[in-house]
């Protein structure tokens, strides 16, 4: 959508570049640099089987997790203590956003992402769309397929999403 959005409303051509790849990159970024990463999202055995994961692919670069189901702002103060260089919240647009927005300088990272669905992935308990699907930009649509009644919200934002972009276009 944002691709798509560039190209009609600004005239940029630019590649689609996926949060999950994005996540890799950075956790390959902080094996070389030494970096801590913190993740924050999903249920308690999703987050502490991608911790392992993530651990066992890029050399304990993990310092801390905690499972996206907290009260008000959560484990902040668990994060700063952990001293993460890089912090990815996996709890959903808009949800993540919003958390990162009133919480990332109280927790004392340098960075924050949001990853969405990703820790699932990671974990092994959902599956990353087929290269076809990535190919053709339908990576929404079969994760809407694999969870129709969580995502049930995506194809009515796909539609206002569009609509405000048509809308826009100069």
């Amino acid at each position: 959508g944002v691709v798509w959005a560039l190209k009609r409303n600004r005239g940029i051509q630019t590649e689609r570049v996926t949060g999950i790849d994005t996540l890799l990159y950075l956790c390959q970024m902080a094996k070389e640099n030494q970096w801590k990463v913190f993740l924050l999202g999903g249920r308690e055995k999703v987050i502490s089987e991608a911790a392992g994961k993530i651990d066992d692919l890029f050399g304990n670069i993990v310092c801390g997790y905690h499972h996206g189901y907290f009260q008000d702002d959560g484990p902040v103060e668990k994060i700063r203590r952990s001293q993460a260089d890089i912090l990815f919240v996996g709890m959903g647009v808009p949800k993540q956003e919003k958390w990162i927005a009133r919480n990332l300088q109280a927790t004392g990272a340098h960075f924050a992402m949001g990853v969405g669905g990703s820790f699932d992935v990671i974990s092994g308990y959902k599956k990353r769309a087929p290269k076809l699907f990535q190919k053709m930009r339908l990576e929404w649509l079969y994760r809407f397929l694999q969870s129709p009644i969580q995502k049930r919200h995506i194809p009515l934002e796909i539609i206002r999403f569009a609509s405000l972009i048509l809308r826009n276009h100069r």
